[in-house]
């Protein structure tokens, strides 16, 4: 363990944000018990965000122990954008299009990721119920778009660095994220019957096709 904590440091902060995230699920459960069905959700919810960023951590300091460019050499050993590290290397044709590919899967998942979040923020502001926010697009056809598209980013990201840590970052955190949220939505559905019916009807990664009328 210690040899692995060694090579891979950050693998600490991705388990300090798989505890905060667990934590608050604790928390939110224990609310719940003492306070009704619809317990506040803020307290949970910013527990939760804090173990997102410990993740978040965790990737920028997992690009950072790169010594060399990755693949492409498109992201250096601070995990920052460098055209110097392009140029001064052979790009082939194949190689160029994996380099747009990936920065496309970052482009792409970072939209998704924000357009959830401005469904959850516009949900909230106007009163919503939780239950209310499956009738919003994206939310309509995934339970956990916000979810995917940063997995998406990270992906592209963790392509375009090309390294042993990313790769280890990269597995660890959705390791950690399936198994906490498979636990979230137990409890979730264990706690809001209603839910059960929702789920079933919306996928969580993976949209389902429109039946045609």
């Amino acid at each position: 363990m210690d040899r692995w904590l060694g090579e891979f440091p950050f693998l600490i902060a991705v388990a300090a944000g798989a505890l905060a995230y667990a934590c608050g699920l604790l928390l939110r459960r224990g609310l719940a018990l003492a306070g009704g069905a619809r317990p506040a959700a803020w307290p949970a919810d910013g527990l939760r965000g804090l173990g997102a960023l410990s993740w978040l951590a965790a990737f920028l300091w997992s690009w950072s122990l790169g010594p060399r460019p990755g693949l492409f050499g498109v992201i250096t050993t601070m995990g920052t954008f460098s055209p110097a590290a392009l140029a001064s290397r052979e790009l082939t044709a194949a190689g160029l299009a994996l380099t747009i590919v990936c920065w496309l899967l970052v482009i792409a998942g970072a939209v998704l990721a924000a357009w959830s979040l401005a469904a959850r923020i516009r949900n909230g502001l106007f009163g919503k119920s939780p239950d209310r926010l499956a009738g919003r697009p994206p939310y309509h056809r995934l339970r956990r778009p916000m979810t995917l598209g940063t997995g998406l980013a990270l992906l592209g990201a963790t392509l375009l660095a090309g390294t042993v840590p990313a790769w280890v970052c990269l597995l660890a955190v959705v390791v950690a994220a399936l198994v906490l949220q498979e636990i979230d939505e137990r409890e979730s559905r264990a706690r809001l019957p209603w839910l059960a019916e929702q789920h079933r009807r919306i996928p969580r990664f993976l949209p389902r096709r429109l039946r045609r009328a």
